[in-house]
């Protein structure tokens, strides 16, 4: 099940392996607008398993650097939704959780990754879908098709 997390999964975010745990001043602040966390999770007897975790920022345009989230953190919130740190505990849960995303956007916003310039992110991101919209110096932007394409 797909969740936006609130700040009780703050702990969540020390465990991303793609951006550092004080990636925009500290991990509560991508819980803070124009951010937002996701959470694909299971529950399992009286707890609850989070199986893959998506940071989102809601940009006014398409970041090509880390830096340019810095800048969007002070921004009003924009209309291209941009995962920026996406990472699974679980075998397909990443899939899952991209998949899970794009069905709660319903066609209303672009999605337009920020995503490492690494092999993996690049097979990630075409395998489901996502084609490549930007080759940057440190980074990748993917697009995802919106349902009307």
């Amino acid at each position: 099940m797909l969740i936006k997390c609130n700040l009780d999964f703050l702990k969540i975010i020390e465990q991303d392996p793609v951006r550092p745990v004080d990636f925009l001043g500290g991990p509560q602040r991508r819980f803070d607008e124009p951010f937002e966390v996701y959470a694909m999770i299971q529950k399992q007897g009286f707890g609850v398993s989070t199986d893959a975790v998506a940071c989102v920022a809601y940009a006014q345009y398409v970041p090509e650097e880390e830096s340019d989230l810095e800048d969007i953190a002070y921004m009003e919130p924009g209309e291209i939704v941009v995962p920026y740190s996406l990472w699974s505990n679980q075998k397909g849960a990443g899939r899952r959780l991209i998949n899970a995303l794009l069905y709660k956007l319903k066609d209303e916003f672009p999605v337009i990754t920020l995503s490492p310039k690494t092999d993996m992110a690049r097979r990630f991101h075409e395998s489901n879908g996502a084609v490549l919209f930007q080759e940057n110096e440190t980074s990748y932007n993917f697009r995802y098709p919106r349902g009307t394409e």
